[in-house]
C-alpha cells in the first residue's frame, strides 16, 4: 500500500512535524508493507521542522536535514527547469494524436 503526503509544504509549520510523527509512527507500526511518497518542496519542510525541532530538543544536534534523512530513504528531487520544460511540451501536444516534434527539429 502507498501512503501519498501531498502538501504537506502547504501546512501550518507548527503543524509538519506533528504530521510527520504521525504518519511515521501509523506507517513503522503497522503489520503491512508500506511505502510513503511526500510531493513536497523540501526546503519549506525542513525549515518548519528546524523551527519545531528547537521548542523540542533544544540540547540535541539534531537538525531538519538529519530529520528527514531519517524518514526519506529514496530522495527524488524535479528541478523547475525540467518542470516548466515538460509543462510546455503538454501545452504544444497536439490533441489528434499526431507526434510532438523533437527538441532542436
Amino acid at each position: 500500500m502507498a501512503v501519498i503526503i501531498d502538501g504537506l509544504d502547504a501546512c501550518e509549520q507548527d503543524k509538519v512535524l506533528q504530521m510527520l510523527d504521525t504518519v511515521g509512527v501509523r506507517v513503522l507500526f503497522s503489520k503491512g508493507p508500506f511505502i510513503s511518497i511526500f510531493a513536497s518542496d523540501p526546503h519549506i519542510i525542513i525549515k518548519a521542522i528546524n523551527q519545531n525541532l528547537n521548542s523540542v530538543l533544544r540540547d540535541s544536534n539534531i537538525n531538519g536535514h538529519d530529520y528527514m534523512r531519517n524518514i526519506v530513504h529514496l530522495p527524488v528531487f524535479l528541478n523547475s527547469r525540467g518542470l516548466s520544460r515538460a509543462k510546455k511540451l503538454c501545452m504544444a501536444a497536439p490533441t489528434n494524436g499526431e507526434a510532438v516534434p523533437a527538441e532542436g527539429t
